[in-house]
This record gives C-alpha cells, structure tokens and sequence, in this order.
C-alpha cells in the first residue's frame, strides 16, 4: 500500500493539468468547459489525496508530518515571492499568506490557498475519524457520516464569505474599518464539504487501488455526466463557495472522479505516455504552486507584442506546465532546496546527520 501505484500518479497528471487549463486566461472557453473541469477537479485532488490518508499516527506527527510537506512549501513559495514581487506592504503581506484565504494571497500566487486548506482538511479528518471510529463501524454508517458530513457543509458553505466586517483598521485592507471576511483561515468554513471528498477518498482506497477499466462502467458513467452537465450545468467552485446542487453536484464531482480514474487506469496499460503523465501527476505539487504565476506573466508579456490566438494560449498551457516541473527538478537536485521544499525524510543532509 506504500508503493506509489502508477494510474493514481496519472490521475493527478490529469488532474493538475485541468487545473493548469481552467486556469488559462482565454476568455473564449470560460463558461460550460471550465464549468464541467471544476465540477470535479478540486473534489479529485481531495479524494486522491485521501487514497493515502494514514489515521493510525499521533495527532502530532501528523500535524508535523503534513505542515513539512504541504505548509512549508506553501510559506516557501509565498516568502520568496514576496521578494520577486514586492507590491504589498509586509505586514499586509504576512498577515495574508497566514490567513491563507485565496482573496488575501496576492493574485499570482491564488492556488496555493488550497495547499493550507488541504493541511487542514489532513487534521479535521484525523479528529473525525477517531471521534467517530470511522475505520471501525460498518460500511452502511461509514457512508452515512460522510452524507451527514456533506449536507452540513453544503447548509454552511457561505456562511462566512463576503460577510462585512468592522473590528477597527484591518491590514488587508486600506479603506479602514470595513472589509468583507474572506471565510476562516485556512478556509476551514469548507472543511465539512473537502473532508467529505477526502474521507470518501480514504474509506475506498483498496476498491481503487485495485481498479481496472471496465468499458461498459466508464460508458455509462460518461452518459450520466455528460447529461448532468448537458441539462443543468452545475459546477463546484470551493474557492468562491460555490456548490450549485447538492444531489446533482455532488454526482458530477464522484462521476468526474471515477472517469478520471478509469482512463488513468487505462493510460497505465502503455509504458511511455503512462510514465509522461506519471511524471506530472508525481509533479502536482509544483505545477499547483507556479504555473498560475507564469500563466499571467506569459499573457503579460505576449499581450505586448502579439495579440491573443489559439497557438499561444497552447503555448502558455505548455510553458506553465513544463517550467514548474523544471523547477520541481532543480529543489530535487540541491539538497538546500530540498530543505526549503520538499519533505526532510527525503532529504540526503538529514539523512547524513543521522
């Protein structure tokens, strides 16, 4: 179960390269394609990142375990930022990249609120699961839980977003007292709906992990998808609260899911273009980090001297696609880096002081 399964890396190959796609600034496809891509991309991040959720540790080696191996990163990219950046005033700054709302991280940096959500989302569903004996009970109340879990984030989804505020001179803010709440730190006011994703993720891990294609499955899982999006149009977007429907959403989000699955599973079957997606999903980390920031540099910089057309926005998708991956192998091989970016077990200076 601690061997990295090669159809799950390809899922999030795909995965991280919709989220690079829905994230492109063409204006020509907002609407319904990016409406189908995050109807299920965010809920696939957390459901995969579920599949290898270990619940047996002590609350605080995983609080240590998971701030070495996604807030570090985060803090890193932000601090370094800062410094390439420099349009803010450092207080505002810092107090932003600690709230880590994706309103209070500066605009280039806006994906990597989902990287502290994701530790939190780590920690609620340690508590849960122990709370609750999720490992323990029967399927039938396992899945029960889980509903229970999702209609109450659903109920409280806006609950805290956009509400006006006035507690005296906020930093995030220059107009004064006044500002509108960007939800809770670490956007802990979703946790209910992405523990959902990420425990259901969690309770089937040995059921997808011994996934294989089945033809008639993906077929008729790509019909009831395809109609779902075809006749109502529902889509998830947790960054703006946004959760259309709870029967249809939540059906497009788990049909997304399972086809993304199914095609990983069948992608695995050929060597070469399974180990190119392979390659990007064990990379997911930093395309979600870097790509948005060289999106928007690249659109900056082109606008200037050519005017937008299809050749250069899929020459953007590949350049922020391909640049993070280049800087993921860079961290990999300097072992300062590595210290600053990737988990310390892995690091050769760490394992030389041992």
């Amino acid at each position: 179960m601690n061997n990295r399964l090669q159809h799950i890396d390809i899922a999030k190959g795909i995965g991280i390269l919709l989220v690079v796609f829905g994230h492109n600034n063409d204006t020509n496809i907002k609407g319904k394609l990016i409406n189908i891509i995050f109807s299920f991309h965010m809920p696939l991040f957390l459901f995969l990142s579920g599949l290898f959720f270990n619940a047996d540790g002590k609350f605080k080696k995983l609080i240590l375990t998971k701030f070495d191996s996604i807030f570090k990163p985060y803090l890193t990219t932000l601090i370094i930022g800062y410094f390439i950046f420099k349009n803010d005033a450092i207080i505002n700054y810092l107090v932003g990249i600690i709230y880590s709302s994706s309103s209070t991280i500066p605009i280039v940096w806006t994906p990597l609120w989902f990287l502290t959500h994701l530790w939190a989302v780590s920690i609620f569903s340690w508590l849960f699961i122990k709370i609750t004996k999720l490992s323990n009970i029967k399927r039938i109340f396992q899945f029960l839980l889980l509903l229970l879990l999702l209609v109450i984030g659903f109920l409280i989804r806006d609950l805290l977003w956009n509400i006006p505020v006035s507690i005296g001179k906020f930093p995030l803010e220059s107009s004064g007292q006044n500002f509108l709440l960007p939800g809770l730190p670490f956007s802990i006011d979703i946790v209910f709906i992405s523990g959902f994703f990420f425990l259901l993720g969690f309770l089937l891990k040995q059921d997808v992990f011994a996934l294989e294609f089945q033809a008639k499955y993906f077929l008729i899982s790509l019909f009831i998808f395809s109609f779902c999006q075809y006749h109502f149009n529902y889509t998830i977007d947790l960054n703006f609260r946004r959760y259309d429907d709870l029967i249809i959403s939540t059906l497009e989000a788990i049909l997304g899911i399972y086809i993304v699955l199914c095609i990983s599973s069948f992608i695995s079957r050929y060597k070469i273009i399974g180990q190119i997606f392979g390659y990007i999903g064990t990379g997911s980390l930093f395309i979600l980090m870097f790509h948005y920031v060289f999106i928007n540099q690249a659109y900056t910089f082109l606008n200037l001297y050519y005017p937008p057309n299809f050749l250069i926005r899929c020459l953007i998708f590949v350049f922020s696609s391909i640049i993070p991956l280049l800087i993921w192998e860079l961290v990999k091989s300097n072992d300062y880096l590595s210290l600053l970016f990737l988990p310390l077990k892995s690091n050769k200076l760490i394992k030389n002081q041992k």
